[in-house]
């Protein structure tokens, strides 16, 4: 008898396409609509344009972590957002030294008293992204949750910087800064065709040192899409009234 009702909870959970308890999910980032724009500002001088046409925006791969239940979801560390560099290489060299590299982004601004022309180069962006168990709001046909409730973390990456003044240059680590996100548009999970999209709207702030203390600061704003294929509801019927009458015949 346990054992029947056991099943029938199966089927009950394999129905509706939603764990009871909580399961750790991958959605692979989706490049084509994830992509982000960064700003902010280098030694207390604005980020005033990108050194090269469109070289403050770039698209993301990668994979984002979750625990799903029916009416929850937690991001859990190890979530890999890994932004795409430019196709063109950006100014500073490594290091800040002269010269040019790859990089996700590449701005330049007016620096200091001076006047003189800055780069800042950002390289090896990987951002982590984790949350307490945030409630799922479900509203026509979707699942949302409270995007301001999301912590961001550069898991690695850093800005290779040169002010365009002697013995003004250098790195500036990304890693150990995070961010909540401000944006407070509504994230969502959608499920149609046996693809569920998550989508993320961004909005982050991550302070750093540039040439003193505290006096920098990169800005993303954007959003973030995953998706990941979900087995056709027939299909898990069919699964679920298997086991059913496997169990049926043992006992």
């Amino acid at each position: 008898m346990r054992s029947l009702i056991a099943a029938i909870a199966l089927v009950l959970t394999l129905s509706i396409g939603c764990p009871v308890r909580a399961s750790l999910i991958e959605f692979a980032i989706d490049s084509e609509r994830s992509s982000l724009t960064a700003g902010g500002y280098f030694a207390d001088s604005s980020f005033a344009q990108p050194q090269i046409g469109d070289s403050d925006t770039t698209s993301y791969t990668g994979t984002i972590s979750v625990e799903l239940t029916g009416n929850t979801i937690q991001f859990v560390a190890g979530s890999w957002i890994d932004a795409t560099a430019q196709s063109i290489k950006m100014q500073p060299g490594f290091g800040g030294e002269p010269g040019i590299a790859k990089a996700d982004y590449g701005h330049k601004a007016t620096v200091g008293m001076f006047q003189t022309t800055g780069y800042a180069a950002t390289r090896n962006l990987v951002l982590d992204l984790t949350s307490d168990p945030l409630t799922l709001t479900f509203l026509a046909g979707s699942r949302s949750f409270d995007s301001t409730a999301l912590l961001f973390a550069p898991a690695m990456g850093s800005v290779d910087f040169d002010t365009g003044m002697p013995a003004q240059w250098g790195n500036a680590p990304l890693d150990g800064s995070s961010d909540s996100n401000a944006n407070d548009s509504p994230s969502t999970l959608v499920l149609g065709d046996g693809l569920e999209t998550l989508t993320i709207p961004v909005s982050l702030w991550f302070k750093y040192s540039g040439m003193t203390l505290g006096d920098s600061a990169l800005s993303l704003d954007g959003q973030i899409v995953g998706t990941r294929i979900v087995p056709e509801p027939a299909a898990l019927s069919l699964l679920s009234l298997g086991a059913l009458a496997l169990l049926r015949r043992r006992s």
